[in-house]
Parts: C-alpha cells; structure tokens; sequence
C-alpha cells in the first residue's frame, strides 16, 4: 500500500506536534515544581528569620527572665565624648554587636538632661543622643528586646520627656511584681520590646513601664579591682528576684575609671565561665544581665550564647 507525500508529512506533523504537547506539559510540571519548591524554601527560610528573638529562634519561648544578655556598664561613656571611657563602641555599634543591655546615668546639667559619670569634668553628653540611637536601632531590628537600668540623678517625670521626646515611650513595656514575665515572642508581637529599671523608687502612679530595679533585679557588688575579687554576694535587691546582675568589671582604685587593657582577660572564656558557674552555684540559676564594660575584647557574646543554649 503507498502512502501518498501529502498523508506522509500530515502524518509527520502530527507526531511532531503530539511530541511538543507531551513536552510541553512535562516541562510545564518541571518548570511549576521548581518554583513551588523555591517559594517553599523562601517561605521556610523568611519563617525563620520573622521567628528569631534577639538573633536567635531559641529564644523565642522563653520568658523574659530565662534569657541572659550582655549589658554594658555606663554604656554612653564612649571615649570619643568622655575622659575616663568604659567603652569604646557608641551606644548603636554595641547594639549592632550584639549588647541587649544598657545602664544609663541621668543628670542634670546647665538647663540639660545629659549623660555623665559623677562629675561634668568627665564629660557629658545631651541624653537625646543616646535615647534617639536606641529608638533608630528598635526601629530597624523588629525582632530585638532591649534592656536599660537607669541610674536616675533627676525626677521620673524628666525621665519620662526624655523618652518621649526620643520616641520611646511605645516601645516601653509594663509589667507588673506579681505577674511572670512574658515571653520575647511575645513583646516583640505586642511591640513592647524595651525593659526600663530605674535604681531609684521614684515612678509615677501613671509609669507602669518604670520599674524599680530592685523590686525585679538582684545584684552583685561592682567596684573590682582585679579579676580574684569577683564575687557573687548580693548587693542590691532580694536574693529570690527573678532576674539576676552580675557586675563584671574592673575600676581604678584612684577615679573608679574602666581598666581597658585588662578587659580582654576580664572577658576571657576562662574568668566569665567561673563567674557564670560562681553565679549559678550562689543563686541557684543563671544570670539574666553580664554587665561588662568594653564586649568588643573577650568571649562575652559566647559565653551568653552558651546560657541561652542550656
């Protein structure tokens, strides 16, 4: 039987045809595979990063009280402002580095609430500036949960203008003696993410998010002068509150000034890990607050870590 030209190609286009349809419907599967397994490892990883509470998804269940940081000690007296520095990072670059924690000395100075250690001598500088650094870096690190204890030498309502003024007061959380502490995911949902203790008892009826640091906190002593006199006896507060300070860090005997040169040892591995465990074995649980001058030199973000891990 002879197959005519003409039937011959139809036939042929046919084929063809049927081919590029067979294809095209698996190239189409391949092709809507790929994407979805990309968008599922986009939405996974995306998952991730939303779910991390101070850089870490571990952190996200626990309670407030349960998570250790590094807080630096006089956290604005930076050595580009002051004559006796504690630190060498501004306010912001701590934070970038990792820092949850600040202590903040409040003064009044020539009409100005300012920043200063003892004396006008050392240096000073507007509150505003660090105020407006810790709101740029809650701004720009959603998932982030700060910590500030206060060393107040003006009233809680001139506390309260400067964090106003600052765009803070959002930010600040309220809690309550008898209530447990909530958990990081959730101040950071309600967008409450900044822990403000004062050393003074002097809140207003209306500033439930100005808490009197030794009603919530217990701490050690904290004028050192080497490495062998650390101890964990407690100084201020009741031995029982749920958050704990370790004062971690050496003065002068002369000015009471940072000891810069020391630090890297001060904030070794070796001398953290023994007062963490010296810590841990006085108060029968881990620190909340390490509070360090200079956590650029040492291991004070891996020893945290190592807390937040156990």
């Amino acid at each position: 039987m002879e197959i005519s030209k003409e039937y011959s190609n139809k036939l042929s286009f046919e084929i063809i045809c049927s081919a590029i349809k067979a294809n095209f419907r698996s190239w189409t599967r391949l092709f809507m595979h790929r994407h979805l397994v990309l968008f599922i490892t986009f939405l996974f990883l995306s998952n991730l990063v939303i779910a991390q509470c101070n850089g870490h998804i571990e952190n996200c269940d626990k309670r407030y009280n349960e998570v250790s940081i590094v807080m630096t000690h006089n956290s604005y007296n930076i050595a580009k402002s002051f004559r006796f520095p504690n630190q060498t990072l501004t306010i912001l670059e701590q934070l970038e580095a990792g820092v949850r924690g600040l202590m903040l000395d409040f003064h009044a100075h020539k009409g100005e609430i300012v920043m200063m250690h003892h004396f006008a001598f050392f240096g000073t500088q507007p509150a505003a500036v660090p105020l407006k650094q810790i709101k740029s870096f809650l701004e720009t690190h959603p998932k982030e949960v700060i910590t500030i204890i206060i060393e107040s030498h003006v009233s809680a309502q001139e506390i309260e203008n400067e964090f106003k003024k600052a765009g803070l007061l959002p930010y600040c959380a309220a809690q309550q003696l008898d209530q447990d502490w909530p958990t990081l995911n959730e101040m950071i949902q309600s967008g409450q993410r900044l822990v403000v203790f004062s050393e003074k008892n002097d809140g207003l009826s209306h500033q439930d998010w100005y808490l009197y640091a030794w009603d919530y906190i217990v701490d050690t002593p904290y004028s050192y002068h080497n490495c062998r006199a650390f101890n964990c006896t407690v100084n201020r507060g009741h031995y029982n509150n749920k958050l704990i300070l370790v004062n971690h860090w050496l003065t002068t005997r002369a000015l009471g000034t940072g000891r810069k040169k020391r630090a890297h040892h001060t904030n070794s591995s070796e001398v953290l890990n023994d007062r963490v465990k010296d810590a841990i074995e006085h108060f029968g649980r881990k620190p909340t607050f390490i509070g360090i001058d200079f956590p650029e030199k040492g291991a004070s973000f891996e020893i945290i870590q190592e807390l937040n891990n156990n």
